[in-house]
C-alpha cells in the first residue's frame, strides 16, 4: 500500500514545500509524490517521518482597486479617488515569509502613498495631471513591493469624486466655455456667408449686359482686374475682405 499522496501543480502556481514546518524548496509545475505522515500504530512502535506540507501560490497577474477617501488637497478641497494596481507574485517565498498578507500590505502602501501625493497638489493640478499621479504612485510603491516578492507593473487613476457644489460650479464653467466657442464658430460662419454673398453679387454684375451698350462701339468689360484695397479705390467695385473687385474697360 502506497504511503504517498499525488500532488499536481499547474503552470499558474508554484508550491512551497515544508517539512515539519521548515521550508525546503519551491516546487515548479508538475506531478509530485508527497509522503503521508505515519499512522498511529506505526508511530506507537517508533516509526518517524517528517510532516510534509505544500502551500500553493498563484503567480498570475491580478488587479486590485485602491480606494482613497476624504483627502484634503493643497487648496482646501476634500476629494476621494481610486486607483487600479496591476501586480503579480514574482518571489513566492518572500510573498509568504516577509509579510502576513502581501495583498493587504500592497493596498496599505499604495493608499498611503496616494494620500501623500494628493495632499501636496491643488484640485486643478489633480484634474490635469492624472497620468503623472499614477506614474509617481507607481514609482513610490514599486520599490517597496519588491521587498516582499511582488512586481507592480502599473497603477492607473480610476475615479475622482469632488464635492457636489463644486462639481456644479465646474459644470457651469465648462458649459459657458462651450457656449463661447459656439458663438465664435457662428461668427466665423457669418463672415464666410458675407464673402460668398459679395462674390455672388460680383458674378451677376459681371455676367449681366450693360444698359448703355452701343451697337457700333461695344463698351462691355473685357478683362477683370483685382487690385489691393486702398483709400483711392475704396469707392469703386464691390469690396470683399481686404480686396476690391473692379472692372476696367479697355477701349480698342
Amino acid at each position: 500500500m502506497s504511503r504517498h499522496d499525488s500532488l499536481i501543480i499547474k503552470d499558474t502556481h508554484r508550491g512551497l514545500l515544508y517539512e515539519d514546518g521548515m521550508f525546503r524548496e519551491i516546487l515548479p509545475a508538475g506531478r509530485f509524490q508527497i509522503p503521508r505522515p505515519p499512522s498511529r500504530l506505526a508511530a506507537f512502535f517508533g516509526a518517524k517521518a517528517p510532516k510534509v506540507e505544500v502551500i500553493l501560490v498563484d503567480i498570475r497577474g491580478r488587479d486590485r482597486t485602491i480606494v482613497v477617501q476624504d483627502v484634503l488637497t493643497a487648496d482646501g478641497v476634500t476629494i476621494s479617488s481610486s486607483f487600479v494596481v496591476q501586480f503579480r507574485v514574482e518571489d513566492p517565498v518572500a510573498a509568504l515569509h516577509e509579510v502576513k498578507s502581501f495583498e493587504e500590505r500592497l493596498y496599505a502602501e499604495a493608499q498611503t502613498a496616494a494620500r501623500r501625493i494628493l495632499r501636496g497638489m491643488s484640485l486643478e493640478e489633480v484634474l490635469i495631471a492624472r497620468d503623472e499621479i499614477g506614474e509617481e504612485l507607481l514609482r513610490q510603491v514599486q520599490e517597496s513591493a519588491t521587498t516582499y516578492g511582488l512586481k507592480v507593473s502599473g497603477i492607473d487613476f480610476k475615479d475622482l469624486t469632488i464635492p457636489e457644489k463644486l462639481q456644479k460650479i465646474m459644470n457651469q464653467v465648462v458649459l459657458s466655455r462651450r457656449l463661447r466657442a459656439t458663438e465664435a464658430d457662428e461668427s466665423d460662419e457669418d463672415e464666410d456667408s458675407d464673402l460668398i454673398f459679395a462674390n455672388a453679387r460680383f458674378d451677376r454684375a459681371h455676367n449681366e449686359p450693360a444698359d448703355d451698350v452701343d451697337d457700333d462701339h461695344s463698351t462691355r468689360p473685357e478683362k477683370l482686374a483685382i487690385r489691393p484695397h486702398s483709400l483711392d479705390s475704396r469707392s469703386q467695385g464691390i469690396p470683399s475682405s481686404n480686396l476690391d473687385f473692379t472692372l476696367r474697360r479697355h477701349q480698342s
